[in-house]
């Protein structure tokens, strides 16, 4: 509701201010964005943490860790090797946004992990 009724006028206020995005403008898809980002999160998130799928896969996997993410604490990881064959945790010092912030980071830290298993 909050999305529909302006928030995504004040979004890029918002990641200046408190998500170090220095760079962010007004999109006029960010209100529908938004509210599709939501409903992922309603339709993945509580469901998946309350009663986890036991699947696992094969593949290598990284996960990027941002440092000074404000949403997501480290703890949510700790765990994570449970459901893969091989895990690799990179931290970064950035924040939530860190494609937006770090974007030559969370490439190098891509490149390296896509380089290292071919």
């Amino acid at each position: 509701m909050i999305w529909k009724a302006g928030l995504d006028r004040l979004w890029p206020d918002y990641l200046k201010r408190y998500e170090q995005v220095s760079d962010a403008s007004f999109s006029y898809a960010q209100k529908e964005d938004g509210q599709y980002g939501v409903k992922l999160y309603r339709a993945n998130f509580l469901p998946r943490l309350l009663r986890p799928n036991r699947r696992k896969v094969q593949c290598p996997v990284q996960v990027i860790i941002p440092k000074q993410d404000a949403y997501l604490k480290p703890q949510l990881n700790e765990n994570l090797v449970r459901w893969t064959g091989k895990l690799t945790l990179q931290t970064l010092d950035s924040p939530h946004w860190a494609p937006l912030t770090e974007p030559e980071a969370v490439s190098r830290a891509v490149r390296d992990f896509v380089a290292a298993h071919p």
